[in-house]
């Protein structure tokens, strides 16, 4: 088998296969060179605007913290500093244009006793002291851990924070353990659901272990069963879910079946149409139970109402929604609460000053595109 190229000079030339394999081989070699110097030279290009950044600031009368936040935007450096230090440094007045970074800095800290420190993207403040040297200030100091535990044995997952600083914080591991860098003067806060929150300073400790408490409110919630009985969340066996008003008035909605949406374990309401005006949605309580219909029983102040009478209500008229799930909480009212229980209370008089409350809500709904009809001319 040959190969046949052209050559202006030469005219038509035959070579053989392995002339031509090795002619390939070359122009792939010159290509990935010519690609290698090319990104050679933007890398470089790349570093260089990054080292040489110009900088524009005129500000009169300004924070030391606004004009931190108006480099910000212009470069790409962040910063680093104790809030404490800036108290020393005096309402900034400059008129820079097309300045390094550097020259930016020296103007803005000169007369103070502080310097900067730039490594990579990061510009840390540091305070000076009287042999010369400089401080860095370093915001996390100390490295503190411990064990989590209840009453009963290590806790997993608990959320460990430092109090006043979002975005510092851990959480216990399976073992209940713990690890996260502070300074001696912080407060840390353990949480974890179902228990008291717990505040402890670090003062100059390096293990801290400690006992969360479960909260009493939950035990002490009580819960409606049916027919007007009353039962503590602690002493209730069967599997049911409640919600109050003030939970109920949060979501921005004038369906009380839209509201009951994922605010209940195991209800699902699925709203199968967008008109306008249609919103009562299709409430299940853990699937379908029945063919012919898998409404769940509804009653409100123990009578039973149709399905579509809870969107009439208000939520600032109900105290309290529960639903009853399994078999054992749906009991009370035989086969007609096979597909569930909901049960409405609504809200009763107490004994003391008169209360009133306004609120008013307003919505406008308008079509995105709407289609062009022919007339009938």
């Amino acid at each position: 088998m040959k190969f046949i190229f052209y050559g202006k000079d030469r005219g038509w030339i035959v070579y053989p296969p392995e002339a031509c394999i090795q002619f390939e081989i070359q122009q792939l070699i010159r290509i990935m060179k010519l690609t290698t110097v090319l990104v050679f030279i933007m890398a470089m290009g790349a570093f260089a605007s990054g080292k040489a950044q110009k900088v524009t600031l005129s500000v009169k009368n300004a924070n030391i913290k606004e004009v931190f936040s108006k480099l910000k935007t212009q470069t790409n450096y962040r910063f680093l500093y104790n809030e404490e230090l800036l108290k020393q440094v005096k309402p900034i007045t400059v008129h820079l244009v097309n300045k390094e970074i550097d020259d930016v800095l020296d103007r803005i800290l000169a007369g103070s006793s502080l310097t900067y420190r730039i490594r990579k993207e990061t510009i840390t403040l540091v305070q000076i002291e009287n042999s010369g040297r400089s401080t860095e200030i370093t915001p996390l100091q100390t490295s503190i851990s411990g064990i989590v535990r209840d009453t009963i044995g290590v806790l997993s997952g608990v959320s460990v924070r430092i109090k006043g600083k979002s975005g510092i914080g851990t959480t216990t591991d399976s073992a209940g353990k713990y690890n996260l860098s502070v300074n001696t003067g912080d407060i840390l806060v353990f949480s974890f659901v179902g228990y008291k929150d717990n505040e402890v300073p670090v003062g100059n400790r390096k293990v801290i272990n400690v006992l969360l408490l479960p909260t009493d409110d939950d035990l002490e919630e009580v819960v409606v069963l049916g027919f007007g009985q009353t039962q503590r969340k602690i002493a209730q066996t069967g599997s049911t879910a409640s919600i109050s008003t003030k939970e109920l008035k949060q979501s921005p909605v004038a369906n009380i079946a839209n509201a009951l949406a994922g605010r209940l374990p195991g209800l699902v309401a699925v709203q199968r149409s967008g008109e306008p005006g249609n919103d009562m949605p299709k409430i299940f309580i853990r699937g379908i139970a029945t063919l012919n219909n898998s409404e769940p029983l509804i009653t409100i102040d123990g009578v039973q109402k149709d399905y579509k009478a809870i969107t009439l209500l208000d939520p600032n008229e109900i105290e309290n929604v529960t639903i009853l799930k399994d078999a054992s909480a749906t009991a009370l009212y035989g086969v007609k609460g096979a597909n569930g229980v909901i049960i409405v209370t609504t809200r009763r008089g107490k004994i003391g000053k008169p209360e009133i409350s306004v609120s008013t809500e307003q919505a406008i709904q308008n079509a995105v595109q709407l289609p062009e009809f022919l007339d009938s001319y």
